[in-house]
């Protein structure tokens, strides 16, 4: 991190000493600045997320930046049927529909919340005004830790630190930032055959471990969106699911979906005034219901209702090859989006 960075977030914890700390303020100096993440480590991880990678690359389809929010509606229906972490700790991560954990305590007031699942590992990055969090649970030590996505830390070495959470041991460390309060991550294991790890904005260590409590291993959610693909080729399955909610219920969504060989990706964007839908009337191409334009780099785009839709027909580098673009338009055809993209329990 830069000196300036150093001396704007000791001022930003000087400002807030004693009391909650302003985490959009730091989460945005602190991933403006970081670098040098890691890289998955397997194929598979690498796998897991690349529907993640791939529409983060495409984001300038549909714009750099969400609403204003009001008060935040941020939680995923409930499955009562499904089992938590704790009860089938082989199960994480391998159900990209199912996030075995919940988070209401961490996400209570968020401005928005993304909800992720598949490739191994299952997560919530938590956006708010007095809680900025990232919490990932994964089967395997090797899972984690090749976990790439980061609230901005910085890649240089840390001194860590034992603790415990709860009767568990586990390490804590601060990266890299001054005054003794910074981002500060946890990572433990919080039961047998599982690993994890949160990082959050606090004033210390004692902060960044009890705000472990407020995950919850013992019960489980649908990594639910308002859209669905109504005609997918025989033998392929979602391989990775993530939504963000927000103020308005549904912000934007992406799904990874494949097989052995061959995948493709789907994201979602609802529009806002600061990011209106593009006009694709004039697309050279149709998919059932939807004129479609095409992009030189692979994507499909079209618009429904109030969302941007774009279908990354591309495989990621030498980890799968795509669909062609006769398969991606019988995929677009067979989109469907929920009338409410207000209410997650409906979807």
């Amino acid at each position: 991190m830069s000196h300036d960075l150093d001396e704007r977030i000791v001022a930003t914890l000087q400002a807030h000493a004693g009391g909650d700390l302003d985490t959009e303020a730091l989460v945005g100096r602190a991933r403006a600045n970081g670098g040098r993440l890691k890289r998955r480590r397997r194929a598979v991880a690498v796998l897991g997320t690349a529907a993640v990678s791939a529409v983060v690359a495409v984001t300038t389809l549909f714009g750099p930046s969400l609403p204003a929010p009001g008060p935040a509606t941020v939680a995923l229906p409930a499955a009562p049927d499904r089992p938590g972490a704790t009860a089938r700790p082989e199960l994480v991560g391998t159900d990209a529909t199912t996030l075995h954990f919940s988070a209401a305590d961490l996400t209570a007031g968020a401005r928005y919340v993304t909800w992720a699942a598949g490739g191994g590992t299952e997560s919530v990055e938590v956006r708010g005004d007095t809680m900025t969090a990232l919490f990932v649970l994964a089967r395997t030590e090797e899972d984690l830790a090749g976990e790439q996505r980061t609230l901005g830390a910085s890649g240089d070495p840390v001194t860590t630190y034992d603790v415990r959470v709860g009767d568990r041991p586990g390490t804590v460390w601060v990266d890299d930032l001054p005054g003794g309060a910074g981002l500060w991550t946890v990572r433990w294991q919080p039961a047998d055959g599982l690993w994890a790890k949160l990082e959050s904005f606090a004033h210390d260590p004692e902060q960044a471990v009890a705000a472990t409590a407020k995950v919850r291993l013992d019960s489980a959610q649908r990594c639910a969106t308002p859209f669905r693909l109504t005609d997918v080729p025989g033998g392929m399955r979602i391989l990775h699911c993530s939504v963000t909610l927000g103020g308005r219920g549904f912000e934007e969504g992406a799904l990874r979906v494949g097989d052995d060989e061959h995948w493709f990706s789907l994201r979602v964007e609802r529009s806002h005034p600061d990011n209106p839908l593009a006009d694709t009337s004039h697309g050279d191409l149709t998919a059932g219901p939807y004129q479609v334009e095409r992009r030189s780099d692979g994507v499909l785009t079209t618009v429904v209702g109030s969302c941007s839709v774009g279908l990354i027909r591309e495989g990621w580098g030498d980890w799968g090859d795509g669909v062609t673009e006769a398969e991606a338009i019988r995929l677009l055809a067979g989109y469907r989006q929920a009338d409410n993209l207000d209410d997650a329990g409906s979807w």
